[in-house]
C-alpha cells in the first residue's frame, strides 16, 4: 500500500537508506515516539483519536448533561401516611479500571488497577464502576441525607482520560506489559 522509490545508490551502498525509510514508516504506523501525552499519533492513531476524544467528551461533560437532565422523583410512602421522599441525583462518577477480586475482604479494600492485559487474560471487560451521588429528604424538610450508589461497570475506552493507559509513553507500556502501540 505504500510506493516508495529510492535512488539505485542506497541500493548498491547497503541499503542503509532503505532501513532507514522502513523504520521512519514502521514508526508513523505504530504512532511514533509522541504518544507520551497520551495521544496516538500515526494512522492507527488517526483512526481512534475520535472515538477516543467522544469518550472522553462524555466523561467530562456527558455525565454532568445526564444529572442536569434528570428531575428529583417523589416516593410515595406505602401506607399513604406522611410526606413522600424526594430523591435527587447530584453527581454521576466514572472510575478507573479496578481488580475488584482483590477487595473480595472489605476491611481490606485491596483492589489495584487494571489494565487491558489483565481483562484479556482474565476474560472480563476492561471497565469502571458508575456511581451516583443521590440526596434524599423526607417532604419539605431542610434536613438531608446523601448516599453513593454503584449502579453498575460500563466500558472504558483504551486511551481515554479514564484508562489506567493513559498518558504512558511507549517505553512504560512494554514496563507494564501491554504493546508499545495499545491504541
Amino acid at each position: 500500500c505504500f510506493k516508495t522509490t529510492l535512488p539505485r545508490s542506497s541500493l548498491i551502498s547497503g541499503g542503509s537508506a532503505a532501513m532507514a525509510l522502513v523504520k521512519s514508516k514502521s514508526a508513523r504506523l505504530r504512532g511514533g515516539a509522541s504518544q507520551s501525552s497520551g495521544k496516538v499519533i500515526g494512522m492507527l492513531g488517526q483512526a481512534v483519536e475520535n472515538h477516543v476524544s467522544s469518550f472522553d467528551a462524555f466523561v467530562d461533560q456527558g455525565l454532568e448533561a445526564i444529572v442536569q437532565q434528570i428531575n428529583p422523583i417523589e416516593l410515595e410512602r406505602q401506607d399513604g401516611s406522611g410526606s413522600p421522599i424526594v430523591v435527587h441525583l447530584t453527581e454521576l462518577n466514572l472510575s478507573s479500571p479496578m481488580n475488584k477480586a482483590d477487595s473480595a475482604i472489605p476491611a481490606q479494600q485491596l483492589q489495584r488497577k487494571w489494565l487491558p492485559k489483565d481483562c484479556r487474560l482474565a476474560h472480563t471487560t476492561y471497565g469502571g464502576t458508575l456511581s451516583g451521588k443521590f440526596v434524599l429528604r423526607v417532604g419539605d424538610e431542610p434536613r438531608t441525607m446523601e448516599t453513593t450508589v454503584d449502579l453498575g461497570d460500563i466500558p472504558v475506552m483504551v486511551r481515554s482520560k479514564r484508562c489506567n493507559l493513559h498518558g504512558l509513553s511507549p517505553e512504560q507500556l512494554v514496563e507494564a506489559g501491554e504493546d508499545e502501540t495499545e491504541a
